[in-house]
């Protein structure tokens, strides 16, 4: 919960899996064997067989790291919430998982490209590094780019394709406050965490990849473009007034910075003070994740 490094709890890890047909599919490790996986996927529980898989990535926390956003004292208490919450309403009994034929992985989707499926020239070490860094992404994302309850789409994102300062500065200080995307206000209580804890070589990758992915085309970030705006992960989060518009282009002048309310990042999380907007919507999102995932290991047990 706290730590970049820190090792994932069997049963409570994203993956992403190639499978040799040239499909892929991304969801929470629930299971696994010498002879398969089981996956929850979009709400779905299947079991994956090793003969049909290419690769896949090494678990990853379904979160970023708290530590970049809570101080020790919230923590404590989040956790100590989380300890508390009944469990009551967590499905009875799991279903069986369903075996998996790649082959229906690779119908046209609707609403966006495959994950990772690049449209433009890239690097393919660079997308195989994002890729897996985008495990934490597509928590709130959708991990084909889609848009959840947590978090706007990326799929054809006017932001994701315009100046990457932008996603830049996004990564590095968070976002607060409502943002426009195809048309759409978005505002969520919790806002975008910082990833500062990153290295430029990640987000970099990460930003490379999802403007290649989805059906999105840009030119990829550089890890030089990070290093060059990286004196700023200090600062209070970015608000969409303060970034370039998406139309601008790639390069020009950002407007005038306007901070997020408060003069600092942390002033509204006082554990002294009523729980704020940011950190009810903070600790909402972390119950769902915290359900969903004892859920998910649930089934595990119960498939073992």
């Amino acid at each position: 919960m706290v730590a970049p490094g820190a090792v994932i709890t069997p049963g409570f890890g994203l993956v992403a899996v190639d499978f040799k047909n040239g499909a892929s599919l991304a969801g929470n490790l629930i299971a696994e064997t010498p002879e398969h996986l089981d996956m929850d996927a979009a709400g779905k529980l299947y079991r994956v067989s090793r003969g049909d898989v290419s690769t896949v990535t090494p678990p990853a926390s379904p979160m970023p790291p708290m530590g970049e956003v809570l101080k020790p004292d919230e923590l404590r208490d989040v956790v100590a919430w989380l300890a508390s919450l009944n469990q009551g309403n967590l499905p009875p009994k799991s279903e069986t998982p369903v075996a998996l034929d790649p082959a229906t992985l690779l119908k046209p989707e609707a609403s966006a490209e495959p994950m990772g499926k690049e449209t433009s020239a890239v690097d393919p070490a660079i997308m195989k590094i994002g890729r897996q860094q985008f495990m934490v992404c597509g928590a709130c994302h959708g991990q084909s780019g889609e848009g959840t309850a947590a978090g706007p789409p990326l799929a054809g994102s006017e932001w994701v394709n315009g100046p990457e300062e932008n996603l830049i500065r996004i990564q590095l200080r968070g976002l607060q406050g409502p943002i426009k995307v195809k048309g759409q206000e978005y505002n969520f209580p919790a806002g975008m965490a910082a990833l500062a804890y990153q290295t430029d070589e990640q987000i970099a990758a990460v930003l490379t990849f999802i403007r290649n992915s989805f059906g999105n085309s840009a030119p990829a970030v550089t890890p030089d473009a990070v290093k060059a705006l990286r004196g700023e992960e200090k600062e209070p989060p970015v608000t969409a007034a303060s970034l370039i518009p998406p139309t601008g282009g790639s390069g020009a002048k950002a407007p005038a910075e306007t901070p997020a309310p408060g003069s600092g990042k942390y002033d509204n999380l006082s554990q002294k003070s009523s729980l704020s907007k940011w950190f009810a919507g903070a600790i909402a999102v972390l119950a769902l994740g915290w359900i969903a995932l004892m859920a998910g290991k649930k089934r595990g047990s119960i498939n073992e």
